[in-house]
């Protein structure tokens, strides 16, 4: 959430995360769900510009200290793509790019995974963490846009935060000053 009154939940409280803060604009509970899995699962690309369009209208409250210096996206593995054919986070972006109510960099090919991992949403917690450990890299060329940056993390659902823990983490070992999340939904903490 955009305001500084934003709760942190229990498992952040015990153990902060390596990002920063997390960017939400709605739970993904009915009918929400439905957008994320015909955009994800259905090649319904369409549907990346109203998801792209919500999270633009999220940068448009934050002040300029608090936008980030570039964005990237969570990158998918070398056979999910394949499969996929499109990478839903790069859809959303590029959506959120050309509504964003200021030019950010958008950096697609900043991150990449150095490994295909299991789906995470096949996955309990515990074993989410293990399973994108160590999975992600900058790219050789690009990992000095990293130093000193603000990174904005850009994916269309938050559910452990396992992947984008992990992502922040990289980008802070290759020096990120800070990390922020753009997601379009995240699940309840409930579910």
């Amino acid at each position: 959430m955009p305001n500084e009154t934003a709760l942190r939940c229990g498992t952040c409280l015990k153990k902060p995360p390596h990002f920063d803060r997390s960017y939400v604009c709605a739970d993904y509970a009915v009918p929400i769900d439905q957008l994320v899995t015909r955009l994800k699962f259905q090649a319904q690309i369409g549907y990346a510009n109203l998801l792209g369009q919500q999270l633009a209208s999220i940068l448009a409250t934050l002040a300029p200290p608090d936008l980030p210096d570039l964005f990237c996206v969570v990158p998918l593995g070398r056979q999910r793509l394949i499969e996929r054919g499109f990478n839903q986070s790069v859809e959303i972006a590029r959506c959120l790019q050309r509504h964003s109510p200021k030019a950010i960099r958008l950096e697609i090919d900043l991150l990449r995974r150095q490994r295909d991992t299991a789906p995470q949403s096949s996955l309990a917690r515990d074993l989410r963490l293990k399973n994108v450990r160590d999975a992600f890299v900058p790219h050789p060329q690009q990992f000095t846009l990293l130093r000193d940056a603000h990174v904005g993390i850009i994916d269309d659902v938050l559910t452990t935060g396992a992947t984008l823990n992990e992502i922040a983490r990289v980008c802070k070992r290759y020096g990120a000053k800070r990390v922020s999340n753009f997601v379009y939904a995240r699940t309840p903490a409930s579910v």
